[in-house]
């Protein structure tokens, strides 16, 4: 990869496999990298997840899910949005000035091209930001404060509705995403990207065996935790998603599989390693699938604080939510590093920016995270400071895998608070 100065028309930077060398010929360069733009989001925007819907009589319609808790959304392979209508029924969604609802076109008897709907429906970026900022609003903090070095203890809690059987998938399939050392992990991954500085080894609770996997088995069916709707789903919380209803539904529940299997966990087990009063992280699995349009059940980092919850004196605060089909290593290690404090990358208006784009694990890549990712949000643990070039010369740039000179920062001319990482 080169990277040009655009006023000379020389090469300034030459980047070569293993080893790069910086040759300044100015201070102001065109930099084709990452310039991040740190937002406070914590969520985990997947795409075009394999969903199944269910009419009123029964008739199942294989679409799909994209977004993240803050505002997801149905859609089919096209990208024509999807909305559930009073009715029950699935239709094709318009936009109404602020608001998007159903069509009269349902989707089990309508080819899109056929109409005048219109494909990628979405809220706009306001109504985005308005959502996101209503579901932390009552939160103490939203920004988790957990430890970048040594070893961190993540509590995995599997739960299961009173209308759910017991997981298919035996504890070490689970165990091997979390623990494992012969294959991709939590572990593993963050071993890697902290240079041996940060260990993070989880325990799964209820016990079980590993060829099995136990639940804790809540009171209330799945609907209980979905959208209200008043054919399909009566007994469906309302309000939306950050409505007093869903958080009471959703932090009671985890309170109550907390309850359920506190007593389990060891006196001596180190839950709280900076020695905030809270326990580091825990890790709820929900059985079945994520659903769409912003339900709770979707994949998020989030704390508890309408519950007061201990496990050994520590209070359960941080944790994070994932519903069977959200347990790639991938989302799992996003949802992780939210815990650590990291924000998303990710731009949700459809602007075509791509801040970070496939080189970080917090927008759309599964490698090391960016430089100025590790130094900003793990205490400069990782990476303890990022060396400023101002003078003209040769420099060495290590790759990102490297626990040191792997980054080098260039000040912007134009301004006394951006700059440029070059990685």
């Amino acid at each position: 990869m080169k990277i040009t100065d655009t006023n000379t028309n020389q090469t300034s930077v030459t980047m070569k496999a293993s080893q790069t060398h910086l040759s300044l010929k100015k201070i102001i360069i065109w930099i084709a990298l990452q310039l991040f733009f740190v937002i406070g989001l914590q969520a985990a925007w997947i795409e075009k997840l394999p969903t199944v819907v269910k009419d009123p009589d029964g008739m199942e319609l294989k679409i799909f899910s994209t977004g993240d808790e803050y505002f997801s959304f149905l859609h089919d392979e096209n990208d024509y949005t999807i909305i559930q209508g009073n009715d029950g029924y699935y239709y094709y969604a318009i936009q109404q000035g602020e608001n998007i609802i159903a069509s009269n076109y349902r989707v089990r008897n309508t080819n899109p091209f056929l109409t005048n709907i219109q494909a990628g429906v979405r809220i706009s970026s306001e109504e985005y930001k308005s959502r996101r900022d209503a579901f932390w609003k009552d939160a103490p903090e939203n920004t988790s404060k957990s430890v970048h070095e040594g070893t961190m203890v993540n509590l995995v809690v599997y739960i299961r509705f009173a209308d759910d059987t017991e997981y298919v998938l035996p504890r070490s399939t689970y165990d091997a995403r979390f623990n494992g050392s012969d294959q991709q992990s939590i572990k593993d991954y963050f071993q890697e990207v902290s240079y041996n500085n940060l260990t993070i080894q989880s325990y799964h609770y209820p016990e079980s065996e590993m060829s099995v996997n136990i639940s804790y088995q809540d009171q209330y069916t799945r609907d209980y935790y979905r959208p209200y709707n008043e054919t399909t789903n009566p007994i469906g919380y309302q309000g939306g998603n950050s409505g007093s209803q869903r958080i009471d539904r959703e932090h009671t529940l985890l309170q109550n599989a907390v309850n359920a299997i506190s007593s389990a966990i060891p006196s001596n087990l180190v839950i709280d390693a900076n020695n905030d009063g809270k326990v580091d992280n825990v890790c709820f699995i929900i059985r079945g699938n994520a659903e769409g349009w912003a339900d709770l059940l979707w994949a998020h980092r989030w704390v508890l604080y309408s519950k007061t919850v201990n496990i050994n004196g520590k209070r359960v605060y941080d944790y994070t939510f994932q519903p069977e089909n959200q347990t790639t290593v991938k989302t799992l290690a996003h949802e992780m590093f939210h815990t650590l404090g990291a924000p998303d990358l990710y731009h949700y208006s459809y602007d075509g920016l791509n801040p970070a784009g496939d080189w970080d694990l917090m927008q759309s890549g599964f490698g090391h995270m960016g430089a100025y990712m590790k130094w900003k949000y793990a205490g400069q643990k990782w990476v303890t400071s990022i060396p400023v070039i101002s003078a003209p010369g040769t420099y060495t740039l290590n790759p990102i895998s490297s626990s040191s000179q792997n980054a080098f920062r260039i000040n912007s001319p134009n301004s006394s608070t951006e700059y440029f990482v070059v990685e």
